[in-house]
């Protein structure tokens, strides 16, 4: 009797197939040993993640309609039977959601489990009206995203979890609305999620909570009119989120959405330093100590990478990134840009010449392995540089039309040359 086959996701099939067929042509493995070790594999059949998702559409929509019938008549709805309602419809949900599990009904019972969640929050808000309690309206995200915590952790559900994300980020941003500063309790509640979405092996959820990680630097930095280091916190928090992903191991479903949430936040800084009225900006602004502390702990755990083999070429390049950002900071906190304008110009510079090297470094790792995302995020880098380089010759047609040309050249080379590794990657797969 044969061993039943282990069910991996299509892409990581797909990868298995192109590096088996590279270990045959090396010899490492003959053709009969591939075709046993990929025959342990089967793709994940995805009719169970799209079905959840169907119901879960379904169920929001059928809840808005109930809701809206609701709102119709809700002012001639006596108080106490609008409390029964709310109360009741999430213990129904709970409930069919524990009775589904009971009965071994998985996907009905965490679509209820998300109904649940959902009419919580909703809950939450309305009880809050209905008995006139004025509150902290930013508490109403945070006890939704603590339920959703602790709900995803008891279904263990990976959509839930990743509510619980979008919850824990909104509560981040609702507190934040009123003055920006340090929000201690993220840095618990963040972690908390994070455990979870390890336990959930949730790279969706992860990913939020890793930019939600970038938000709460930004926010700790900008207070008090203490932004001049905000930039310099919040890229080196960038370069620590990808420094987090080189912990990890390669196969790691984990390390790509530490990478690519870090080389996201990179990007959104790195832009609007290669302006030359950004840092003209940046040095009218203060710094505090509390937002050194914050960039040099960024920093620190930044080049924690160092510590960990070297994989790619945009490894080196970030380090690079992180090491600039780094003497900036200490730059502006010394006062260097302050006493002259003109070093400005060598900042531009220097950012413009970093997002030349993230790009054509994420470009060259896309072509030398199989990660997709770091084509896309090296265009996105590319295009960042063409597009505010290119505001600075708008005024000349001339130049403006030819920088435009050969720019429009480089991307369909890239993807003349993508192309063909991809046609070339086939084609091992099915010699």
């Amino acid at each position: 009797m044969s061993e039943p086959r282990q069910r991996i996701s299509k892409s990581r099939l797909t990868w298995l197939q192109a590096e088996s067929a590279r270990w045959r042509d090396d010899g490492i493995v003959n053709a009969a040993g591939r075709e046993r070790l990929i025959a342990g594999y089967e793709a994940e059949p995805a009719r169970n993640r799209g079905m959840i998702a169907l119901v879960i559409v379904a169920v929001l929509i059928g809840g808005i309609g109930l809701l809206l019938l609701i709102g119709y008549n809700w002012d001639r709805i006596p108080s106490f039977v609008k409390v029964t309602i709310l109360v009741g419809a999430v213990a129904a949900a709970f409930s069919g959601a524990a009775a589904a599990y009971a009965r071994l009904r998985p996907t009905i019972g965490e679509t209820l489990a998300f109904s649940g969640t959902v009419l919580l929050a909703n809950a939450i808000w309305l009880v809050a009206q209905v008995l006139h309690i004025q509150g902290h309206f930013p508490d109403a995200f945070l006890w939704s995203a603590i339920g959703c915590l602790v709900t995803a952790w008891l279904v263990r559900s990976r959509w839930i979890g990743v509510e619980a994300a979008i919850l824990v980020v909104a509560w981040l941003i609702a507190e934040n609305t009123f003055f920006p500063r340090p929000l201690y309790g993220f840095l618990v509640l963040g972690t908390a999620g994070v455990w979870l979405a390890y336990d959930l092996r949730s790279p969706a959820m992860l990913r939020i909570l890793a930019f939600g990680a970038a938000l709460w630097v930004l926010f700790a930095t900008i207070g008090d009119n203490g932004a001049k280091l905000a930039p310099a916190a919040v890229g080196l928090t960038g370069c620590a989120l990808y420094a987090a992903g080189r912990w990890h191991n390669e196969d790691s479903k984990m390390r790509p959405a530490w990478q690519q949430t870090g080389l996201v936040v990179l990007l959104l800084v790195v832009t609007p330093l290669m302006v030359h009225d950004a840092h003209d900006e940046i040095r009218r602004q203060s710094a505090t100590a509390g937002s050194l502390v914050i960039a040099l702990t960024m920093a620190a755990l930044a080049f924690s990478a160092i510590a960990r083999p070297v994989l790619c070429a945009a490894d080196n390049t970030v380090l690079a990134v992180a090491a600039v950002l780094a003497v900036w900071a200490a730059a502006l906190w010394s006062g260097v840009f302050t006493a002259s304008q003109a070093l400005d110009i060598y900042a531009v510079v220097a950012f413009s010449v970093l997002t030349i090297l993230m790009a054509a470094s994420l470009i060259r790792t896309a072509f030398l392995s199989d990660r997709r995302y770091d084509l896309y995020l090296g265009v996105l880098f590319a295009l960042a540089f063409i597009i505010v380089r290119w505001t600075s010759l708008i005024q000349n047609m001339m130049w403006s039309g030819l920088f435009l040309l050969l720019t429009g050249g480089g991307l369909l080379a890239i993807a003349w040359f993508w192309r063909h590794r991809d046609r070339r990657v086939m084609e091992g797969t099915t010699t």
